[in-house]
This record gives structure tokens, sequence and C-alpha cells, in this order.
């Protein structure tokens, strides 16, 4: 068994990255685990634990979606929590597009959803995971650093890749290998 995800990667202009690092500053009294800008990704599919059998089925069904897949423009904005207003869980930034995400996760789970064993993700919202939070020391004070933040600018990106990815678990954290990937149509 392999833990998999489908994700397209993103990798962050200075000026996003800076700002995001002040943000972690702004917040550093808080227990969050940070993503590592290397590791920055949006998850299209998360297959979780996936029989070794069913790997090429997978990169199979990406090869087919590659037909539907041409680059496009998201923009990154807003911060934003998932979780309980009173113990958040989850720190993410919005991820803005003319829907393309959405289609190519719904075409994706359509077919991911034929393989024996795996659950498809039924509830998309796209988005780039900033950082996952452990423990918030002062809530008012939290909330009052993302409502300042709510217009947050990190700029805009071309997407080009989806990736399969294997998830190994590390005590430092995960780390991320690329299985499979797929280019844009022009």
């Amino acid at each position: 068994m392999k833990r998999l995800f489908i994700a397209i990667p993103l990798k962050l202009n200075n000026l996003a990255k800076q700002s995001i690092l002040e943000i972690q500053t702004q917040l550093s009294q808080n227990s969050i685990k940070w993503v590592s800008f290397d590791n920055l990704h949006l998850t299209l599919q998360f297959l979780g634990d996936t029989n070794e059998n069913d790997i090429a089925t997978i990169m199979n069904i990406l090869d087919n979606l590659q037909e539907y897949f041409t680059k496009f423009e998201v923009k990154l904005s807003g911060l934003y929590t998932f979780g309980n207003r009173n113990h958040p869980n989850v720190l993410w930034t919005n991820w803005i597009d003319n829907n393309q995400t959405k289609n190519l996760a719904k075409l994706l789970n359509e077919q991911i959803s034929l393989i024996n064993n795996i659950k498809s993700d039924e509830k998309f919202i796209p988005h780039l995971t900033l950082g996952r939070i452990k423990r918030i020391t002062d809530l008012s004070k939290f909330n009052e650093i993302i409502s300042n933040n709510a217009n947050l600018y990190l700029g805009k990106y071309t997407i080009d890749e989806i990736i399969l990815f294997e998830s190994k678990l590390k005590p430092h954290g995960p780390e991320y290998f690329a299985l499979h990937k797929i280019k844009a149509h022009t």
C-alpha cells in the first residue's frame, strides 16, 4: 500500500513567500505546523492508502485527463481557517480561477470513484493549505490577525502540471515523491 494524492504543485513568488513569513511571525505564539514552501500544492484528489496494483490505472486516468487540461491562471488571496471558529484546525488561502480546478477535480473524481476501494472526495473546496493549527494561545488575537489579512494577495500563477504523489510520513513532516506527471496542452 502507498499513501497517494493527486495535486497541482505551486511555487510561490518571493513577494508571496515574504507575506507568509510575516504572517508566520505574527502567529508565532501559536502552535502551527507550517507547510514548507517546497511542499505547497492544491490537492485535487486524496487517495490515501492505495493498493499498488491500482497505481497503473490511476496513471492511466491522469493521462486521459490530459485531454481536458489546458494552462490556466489562478490567483491566491485572503487568509481563512477550516474547522470550528473557536477551534480552527487549518489555515489556508483562497484559490481563485474560472472553475477550471473544480472541473478537473470533478472529472478526476468521476474516474477515480470507479476504482475499487478508493473513496471519492465529494466536497471539493479549491484552496492552498498554509498550515495546520495545533494550538492557539489567544483566540481573539488570532482571529484579529486572520481578519486583518482578509485582503491578503499572494499573486497570480500559471497552472500547467498535475502530479500523482506518494506521501511518506516522517517525524519532521511528510515527504512527497512524484510518481507520475501530466502537463497541460496548449
